[in-house]
């Protein structure tokens, strides 16, 4: 198992929504993005890599207000990572300034160690034609529901 972001102990703000039929997971992070955050998008990223199943990823920072406690280095180290989920489509969201300048640092740590597929767009509107999907069903989940379907 990869390294994983050190837990703190503020509760993470991390809102999960899955379209069964298609197959598309949707992490929205509304608000300020902190390492509780990324310490629960690392705990789902694990649960969907451990499925080895196609799944498409769609982290929605449309809503974020900024990156709160967490600055460039942490997105370098992070993007240094190997990919959790290497292989399936992976689109970020990231409309405000902050948090688009860390996704492409992100992205460009990744291209480095040899990881591709990471696609970054401005609107959830964007995201959605990117999946060839106008419309999805996303239903709120959690990372339990989460880990059931991907059992089933």
């Amino acid at each position: 198992m990869r390294p994983r972001t050190p837990p703190v102990n503020v509760q993470a703000v991390l809102e999960l929504t899955l379209d069964r039929e298609r197959r598309v997971l949707w992490a929205s992070f509304p608000g300020t993005f902190t390492r509780e955050d990324l310490a629960a998008l690392d705990e789902l990223n694990d649960v969907v890599a451990a499925a080895g199943q196609p799944m498409e990823c769609v982290y929605d920072f449309s809503q974020a207000l900024g990156s709160g406690t967490l600055f460039r280095d942490d997105f370098i180290e992070r993007g240094q990572r190997p990919h959790a989920i290497a292989g399936m489509r992976r689109i970020v969201i990231a409309s405000n300034p902050g948090i688009l300048n860390l996704a492409k640092t992100f992205a460009v740590s990744q291209v480095m160690i040899g990881s591709s597929g990471l696609v970054i767009l401005n609107t959830p509107d964007e995201a959605r034609q990117a999946l060839g999907h106008a419309t999805l069903d996303l239903q709120p989940v959690d990372l339990a529901a989460v880990r059931e379907f991907l059992r089933a």
